[in-house]
C-alpha cells in the first residue's frame, strides 16, 4: 500500500524464495565486508539481474532461484566465488555503476541548485 503511492521501502532479506524476490524493484546486494556488488533493477522475471551476471561469467539456470544463486556466484555460499575477479571490483568497472555514479551527482546537483 505504501510503495502504491510512492513511498520508497527498504527491506532487507537474507535469501528469499524466488516468489519473495519478484516483488522488489530493485537490489543493492553486498558481499562480505558490505562492499558493493550490484544494485539496480530486477526485473519481474529477474532477467536485469540475470543478465548482469550472464554478462560478467555467472549464468543462472533458468530452474534455480535468482537469490541463491547470486550468493554463490559472490562466494557467499558454500562454494567459491564464480570467475577470478572480486564481485566488488566487477562492480567498480561496470556500466550499471558508472550509471548508478551519474544518477547521484545528478542528485547533488538539483539539491544544491536549490540552496
Amino acid at each position: 500500500m505504501l510503495a502504491d503511492q510512492g513511498q520508497a521501502i527498504l527491506c532487507m532479506i537474507h535469501q528469499p524464495s524466488s516468489l519473495l524476490f519478484k516483488s522488489f524493484d530493485r537490489l543493492l546486494l553486498l558481499e562480505t565486508g558490505g562492499e558493493t556488488v550490484y544494485f539496480g533493477d530486477i526485473s519481474a522475471d529477474s532477467h536485469i539481474i540475470r543478465d548482469y551476471f550472464a554478462l560478467n561469467g555467472a549464468i543462472c539456470p533458468s530452474n534455480v532461484n535468482p537469490t541463491e544463486f547470486m550468493l554463490e556466484a559472490i562466494g557467499a555460499g558454500v562454494s567459491p566465488r564464480i570467475g577470478n575477479r572480486d564481485w566488488k571490483d566487477i562492480w567498480l568497472d561496470s556500466p550499471e555503476c558508472a550509471k548508478v555514479r551519474r544518477e547521484i551527482d545528478d542528485i547533488k546537483a538539483r539539491g544544491l541548485a536549490r540552496a
